[in-house]
């Protein structure tokens, strides 16, 4: 015997052209299609066949599988597959999360990530033997707001390890210096690149460029800083957007 339809007012229809027990609901109210449940619903099929199908809907053919709180009224994720067979992972009801394309590219449009640069204004005459912060007033973007233009400080939103580089042009990089640092500065880490001025005058044009992958807690910080050891202070940080930019985002 089989159950053949189920309704508000119970079994109401029972055939006896396959086995009973092809659905099971056992006393702690588990359902099992094909075994004796595990869990809430549990299916096994030994044909290799396709055990479950999610059909789209008919308004948009998109198919989705929501997982809601525990009073059913709050969706708190979906899986979601569009009319373009795009595979979409969503964080709550809209915010896509992770998105797979029908050609195995996978985005998350949702990961942390921020580029910032100079906006025109350079930076002048860097005081010397001080840990001087460079500036980046302006966002080219900036995914989950993360970077603030007011302090030039990027502030991790969960803990993991994220990438960051700086590239700054300088003009009068001076001579008689004992060195140039660079460095990315954050709460747990500094990463520094140093220049020995080994050369025979002021440059007006060298670039300086430090990247990291740093281990960042939830709320660390990073910004960049600069030091020269003596010498005069003339060094300037060029305002142009496409010599002088901060840029990072979350990996893993």
């Amino acid at each position: 015997m089989a159950l053949t339809k189920i309704g508000k007012e119970g079994i109401t229809g029972i055939s006896n052209s396959s086995d009973a027990n092809a659905i099971t609901i056992d006393s702690s109210e588990r359902v099992g299609i094909g075994t004796s449940p595990n869990a809430k619903l549990d299916i096994k099929d030994d044909s290799n066949s396709t055990q479950a199908i999610l059909r789209g809907r008919s308004s948009d053919n998109f198919g989705i599988l929501d997982f809601r709180n525990n009073a059913g009224d709050t969706v708190k994720g979906q899986v979601k597959s569009d009319a373009s067979s795009n595979l979409i992972l969503r964080a709550g009801p809209t915010n896509d999360a992770l998105k797979i394309d029908t050609n195995g590219h996978v985005t998350k449009p949702l990961q942390p990530a921020f580029s910032a640069h100079k906006n025109n204004s350079t930076q002048s005459n860097l005081a010397e033997n001080t840990d001087v912060t460079i500036t980046f007033g302006t966002e080219r973007f900036d995914v989950n707001s993360d970077y603030n233009t007011s302090t030039s400080t990027f502030t991790a939103p969960v803990t993991g390890k994220y990438f960051l580089s700086v590239t700054l042009r300088f003009a009068q990089l001076d001579v008689d210096a004992n060195y140039h640092i660079i460095w990315i500065d954050t709460s747990n880490e500094t990463y520094r690149f140093i220049v020995d001025p080994n050369f025979s005058a002021d440059l007006n044009f060298y670039s300086m460029t430090a990247t990291v992958l740093a281990d960042m807690d939830a709320n660390d910080v990073a910004l960049v800083k600069f030091n020269q050891g003596v010498g005069s202070a003339i060094a300037d940080v060029s305002g142009s957007p496409s010599y002088s930019y901060f840029t990072g985002c979350l990996i893993c």
